[in-house]
């Protein structure tokens, strides 16, 4: 359909601190379009937080190259939603502009054969993607709301209700901050929640949320350095 047929009715309102608190013990439920507003407000809320302490041991591993996985419970879902973070070798701004180059996300993002932008709306980006899955997976295809937090370095994504073909429910974020042991290098906390329009064994789907975060920050990490290469090679 056209790009207008996609723009949403509702603004997220700003992130309130005392919010946040209170959505720090819990874990975002599978998007629902009757508080989709309310739900993206509570992952950009909990995605602050949980990029925000780490402890001595994960700095340590973080600092070694190291990815941290984990999947956490869903309430009302036998599916999980994966959480990875991760370092990469570069400021704020030189991964900022490789996880915000929405039309070139095909390039370099595991599994992604198209990446559109489609309409930009104020701090809104709707993009058409589509992914070519692992067997026994079916290929899929979305439309997504991206609200984009240039000036905190967050995104925050879901899907277009009826825009998904081979999947029901997509959302997550992003949030990039500088590494505490070394501000030239910034750490990324990203998020996935997917929900497949057929049915699969449940932990199918969880490992794949698993693995490919982790294929994500590898992209990332590559085309960062492809990028940078760019850079040093034009001086």
């Amino acid at each position: 359909g056209h790009a207008r047929d996609c723009a949403w009715p509702w603004r997220i309102p700003s992130c309130h601190p005392t919010p946040c608190l209170r959505e720090a013990h819990q874990v975002w439920p599978p998007i629902k379009w009757s508080n989709a507003g309310i739900a993206i407000l509570s992952f950009i809320c909990f995605g602050a937080l949980i990029g925000s302490t780490l402890l001595a041991s994960e700095e340590e591993r973080l600092a070694d190259g190291e990815k941290l996985k984990e999947l956490v419970d869903v309430p009302h879902s036998a599916l999980k939603r994966g959480v990875v973070r991760g370092v990469f070798d570069g400021t704020i701004e030189e991964v900022w502009q490789v996880v915000a180059d929405f039309d070139r996300q095909a390039e370099f993002m595991p599994r992604m054969t198209v990446s559109k932008v489609r309409e930009r709306k104020e701090n809104h980006v709707f993009q058409y993607a589509a992914l070519d899955m692992p067997w026994p997976i079916a290929d899929v295809s979305y439309v997504v709301d991206i609200e984009v937090q240039e000036h905190r370095r967050q995104l925050a994504f879901v899907m277009v209700p009826n825009s998904g073909k081979g999947v029901r429910n997509f959302n997550g974020s992003t949030k990039l901050e500088p590494f505490p042991r070394d501000p030239k290098k910034t750490l990324g906390t990203l998020t996935i929640f997917f929900e497949p329009e057929r049915w699969y064994p449940k932990w199918i789907i969880n490992l794949g949320t698993k693995s490919t975060l982790g294929k994500v920050v590898d992209a990332v990490r590559r085309r960062l350095r492809q990028q940078q290469g760019s850079k040093h090679d034009l001086k």
